[in-house]
Formats: structure tokens, sequence, C-alpha cells
């Protein structure tokens, strides 16, 4: 997750509530759907053709249009495996000066390490995926010494982290048999020097969306005794980390009212096609990870034409009838334009 300064989050909040943006501030893009892993939990990787994927040129007269944007999260697929995604980097970080995160499965060692080092930005946050340690997760991720791999990109990713400034952390997924893994894996961490612990739980359950009827109390059937175990390690686990703690702390207790009390507290107005929307690696533009139509196209679009376009109204119609979710990638970007997040203070 963005680590977002005080002066950030208010900037960002007030310019939503005063309806004063033209535009997206964050855009979540996948160069790619391509990946290098075979998770058992996603097939993306059946999906990524290098032929339909936005050139670099088509990124950068896109993205040049967005005049409001302040953040993007990179993600996939693996986005390294993209052969110009440092050129990609540089244009956000360096042509625009914009915050990015990239988030990546960690395979690709030396490519990923050697692309950190050129960039050499505060603005550049890396987030590397990674639930376990040893044989489960290279069970999980469907590679043999997965782990192991990942645990050289994270070293080498510490020994150039001082010198290069960037942002480094790495993101958990606690799953309700294995909860286990939660500490083990941060004991590894805290070895190599990685402080940062991005924490979620098995977010398959905790959606629903339009037409999606069947989803929509989900959480409820999640047994208590599995949520209870989870939340007590990750109640352990949760680093204290300014803004990111209060972010953390409102997501888990959404988590918790809906799964042990069937309530949808908190709750936060939805940003999606207004803040915030997904761009997938051909130019298709999605409201979130939940409302997965492709609303438009922007390939070779007039961006300030479709944004305001009869078909980006339709779809913020649709957005507004969602009955909502708690993804985390969703609960906080939403929660924090919106200012539902500064909740998080008051919760334990």
């Amino acid at each position: 997750m963005i680590k977002l300064g005080p002066a950030g989050l208010l900037s960002y909040c007030a310019t939503f509530r005063l309806g004063l943006s033209s535009g997206p501030y964050l855009v979540v893009f996948l160069p790619t759907l391509r990946c290098n892993a075979r998770c058992r939990a996603c097939d993306i990787w059946k999906h990524g053709k290098v032929g339909h994927e936005l050139t670099f040129a088509e990124i950068k007269a896109l993205f040049d249009q967005m005049t409001d944007l302040r953040v993007v999260k990179i993600t996939g697929g693996e986005p390294f495996l993209r052969s110009d995604l440092s050129e990609i980097l540089n244009y956000f970080l360096n042509e625009r000066n914009l915050m990015v995160q990239v988030t990546s499965n960690g395979l690709l060692t030396d490519k990923i390490v050697r692309s950190v080092r050129e960039l050499a930005s505060p603005r550049l946050h890396i987030c590397i995926s990674l639930d376990g340690v040893g044989k489960f997760v290279n069970d999980l991720r469907g590679i043999p010494g997965y782990y192991e791999t990942v645990l050289d990109t994270l070293k080498g990713l510490v020994h150039i982290r001082e010198a290069r400034r960037f942002f480094l952390a790495v993101n958990q997924t606690i799953f309700y048999r294995h909860v286990s893994q939660g500490a083990e894996l941060r004991s590894v961490l805290a070895g190599l020097g990685v402080e940062n612990i991005h924490y979620t739980v098995e977010h398959n359950l905790f959606c629903s969306g339009v037409g999606e009827a069947e989803k929509k109390n989900y959480w409820r059937s999640v047994p208590r005794e599995d949520f209870l175990r989870v939340k007590e390690v990750v109640d352990r686990l949760v680093i204290s980390d300014g803004v990111r703690d209060i972010a953390y702390k409102y997501y888990f207790r959404g988590l918790e009212n809906r799964v042990l009390r069937g309530l949808r507290k908190p709750d936060f107005k939805c940003t999606a096609l207004s803040s915030y929307f997904r761009l997938y690696p051909a130019g298709e533009v999605l409201a979130c990870s939940v409302i997965t139509k492709p609303v438009t196209n922007l390939r070779g679009a007039d961006f300030r034409e479709v944004w305001v376009s009869p078909a980006m109204e339709r779809a913020r119609e649709t957005v507004k009838r969602c009955e909502g979710c708690w993804f985390g990638c969703e609960v906080v970007p939403n929660a924090t334009v919106s200012g539902d997040i500064i909740k998080g203070v008051f919760y334990r």
C-alpha cells in the first residue's frame, strides 16, 4: 500500500469532497497479464498476450492526458516481464513526479534489483508478494524454489535500499488453515531487515457486486472460529506505522464486523470511476476488481472526452448500485479519498 503523509491524505480527501478534480488521482495499471508463477488461487497467467499490450508510446500518450493523477499502482500479471518496465517507471517517477507502487512476485531477481537500483526514487514503492515460508509457498505458487528465489530478491533489495531511498514491503495473505505462516514469515523477514508487511485475509470471500447476489453475504459464511484465529494472529503482527496503521485498523475492523456481527460498518462512499479506475494491458477500463466488465477502451483515445462520455456515466451509475465489497485493495483507496478512513484513528 502506498504510504501517504498527513498532508497528502488531507489534500486527496479535500479535492474529492469539494469536487475539484476533473480526473482520477489514482490508476491501478496492469501493463501485462503475463506471469511466471502458477499460483493455485489465480489463473491470470493463462490470459497474457504480448501483442495486445499497450506500447510505451501509447502508455505515455494516454497518461500525459491525466493531469490530476498523483498515484499509479502497477500490478499484473508480473510487471517485470515487460521488457520496457524500467522505461515506463522512469516516465511515471521522473517525468510525471508520481507516487508509484509496483507489486511483484519477486521471481526475476536480477532484473528487479537492477531496475530499482537504476531508478533510485523515494517515490517508488516495491511490494513483493510472499504468503509464508518454505514448501507451503512453493506449493501455493506452483513453482519449485519460489520461496528461496524471492528471499534472494529481498536480500538484494535490502542491500540497495538505503542508498537508493525506495520503500520496500512484503504483501502477505493470511490463510485460514495456515495462520502460523504469519509469525513464521515475520521472523524470517525481520532477519533480512524487512520491517514493512502488508497483511490481508483470504479476500475472495469478502466481495459482492452488481449481479452477484450469491456473493453478498459471503463474509457471513466464514466460520467464526477461523476468523477469530486469523484476527488474533494479525492483531499480534500488525506494525504501528502512521497512516498505514490507521488504514489497516480500518480494514480489519470492517472484516470483524462483517464476519462476526453481520454489520456493514465501517462503510465508505465508493470512488471507482471518479477518483480511480483499473487499466488493463490492452487499454480496457474497469471500474474496480469486483465489477469486472470492461467499460470502454482508452487505446488511442482522447482521455478527457472518454472520462465524461455516456459510457462512463452509465458505468458510474452501476457503481452507485453496487452492494459493496471489502477487498483490502479497494477498501483503503476508497476510504482514504472519501475521508472515512479517519475512523481508523479510534479503532483498537
